[in-house]
């Protein structure tokens, strides 16, 4: 800084700051990405939203915003940056069934709807946020319930152990149709 006046004590002196390069971005120094800490239950076949938040509530409009599984070979699960996505190289199988929610991202929220969820989308996902050098994620377990993934069945194992003989039986029965229970007193 330079002064533009000469000042006396009690004034506060004027100064101008010459700077190279400011950035249009205001970044805080540290944020914190926080998602659920119990499992996103979903149902095969209807629309889930993965939470994901920045703490503190900063907008995330101008940060670079990944949601990605893990342990997989090709993870990019959706992609944002430079206020769109960009999802050019996102998973074949998530074309056209995810997004964030616009209106938001302002809020630090950050949050990924996948519409019609499969099997296939069980498991851990990271949502992965950047801002200048600074980042963080969080770790979101996506657990599919539904038709064929987690059903109850009627199948039922009788075994017969035969001590004398030391044979052992087992007969599988299945039961179609909805069991049910009777209580008689």
């Amino acid at each position: 800084c330079y002064s533009l006046s000469r000042f006396s004590d009690a004034e506060k002196p004027l100064c101008l700051c010459k700077m190279k390069y400011m950035s249009p971005l205001f970044f805080p120094e540290k944020f914190e990405v926080l998602g659920p800490a119990d499992p996103v239950v979903a149902v095969a076949g209807e629309d889930v939203v993965l939470p994901c938040y920045l703490k503190p509530n900063i907008s995330a409009v101008d940060l670079h915003v990944e949601w990605f599984r893990v342990q997989t070979n090709n993870p990019l699960v959706h992609f944002y940056r430079d206020h769109e996505d960009r999802n050019e190289k996102q998973i074949p199988s998530y074309r056209g069934r995810t997004s964030l929610f616009p209106e938001e991202l302002m809020k630090g929220n950050t949050s990924l709807k996948i519409k019609n969820v499969r099997g296939s989308d069980n498991g851990e996902y990271k949502c992965f946020i950047q801002a200048g050098d600074w980042y963080d994620d969080s770790s979101i377990n996506v657990h599919i319930k539904g038709k064929n993934f987690e059903r109850e069945t009627n199948r039922f194992t009788c075994r017969l152990l035969q001590q004398q003989i030391k044979e052992m039986k087992e007969t599988i029965t299945n039961i179609p149709g909805e069991l049910q229970y009777f209580i008689y007193s």
